[in-house]
């Protein structure tokens, strides 16, 4: 009988890069809001959602100005 946890391990997900159409690869561990990147072109995307798996352009980081 198989191990209940190996089947209840959730393979990697992939979604699609809003900016190349390219495949972009989402670890299993990965949560809504985290920011991965375009193999393909370089952008970052934010993963908006993992059921299923979106991504959308990650807006660009504002200055922190050191406060």
């Amino acid at each position: 009988m198989p191990n209940t946890e190996e089947v209840l391990t959730v393979a990697g997900l992939t979604a699609v890069c809003p900016e190349c159409d390219a495949q972009v690869a989402i670890g299993s561990d990965a949560e809504v809001g985290e920011i991965v990147s375009c193999s393909e072109c370089g952008a970052d995307l934010e993963i908006r959602g993992l059921a299923p798996a979106q991504l959308q352009v990650a807006p660009p980081e504002e200055e922190d100005w050191g406060e």
